[in-house]
């Protein structure tokens, strides 16, 4: 593969069973099917605050991101679980345009969490992700209610 091929890379944020088995394919061709994340957990993830990044080549999913919400007691974060990239299509910066693109989408969830004035975050972000970044604070909200009853 040569390096203008990538330009037709395109990273999309996956939400489908469809796609998420695609993950669970590519993670198990990575590593193994007992190292690989089930898919009822990237379901789950995906539900529930976190996200599954896939990266793109035509309709071939050659990359992947997986990210979920944690707690430490104080405070909520982004941990960061696995990347994987086809072996074929190492060595052409495909994870860390993974990377890139996780942080973008850690941003735009967190947002919501540090600007907490609705008309403002419509006119900084798109009505799609400021419902989606709505949805992410209550997830998180519930996390930390349930966090609470447990102590």
């Amino acid at each position: 593969m040569k390096q203008e091929e990538l330009t037709s890379l395109a990273i999309k944020n996956l939400h489908t069973v469809k796609d998420l088995e695609a993950v669970y394919e590519l993670e198990t061709r990575i590593w193994s099917a007992e190292e690989a994340v089930p898919v009822n957990h990237t379901v789950a993830t995906v539900k529930n605050g976190g996200f599954v990044l896939g990266a793109f080549l035509e309709e071939e999913l050659i990359g992947f991101q997986y990210s979920f919400p944690g707690f430490d007691g104080t405070k909520v974060y982004l941990c960061s679980h696995s990347l994987g990239v086809h072996e074929e299509y190492r060595a052409f910066g495909i994870g860390e345009k993974l990377k890139h693109a996780q942080k973008r989408q850690r941003l735009r969830k967190a947002m919501i969490l540090f600007r907490g004035h609705m008309t403002r975050l419509k006119r900084l972000m798109p009505i799609s992700i400021c419902i989606n970044s709505v949805r992410y604070a209550l997830n998180i909200l519930k996390m930390l209610m349930v966090k609470c009853q447990t102590i």
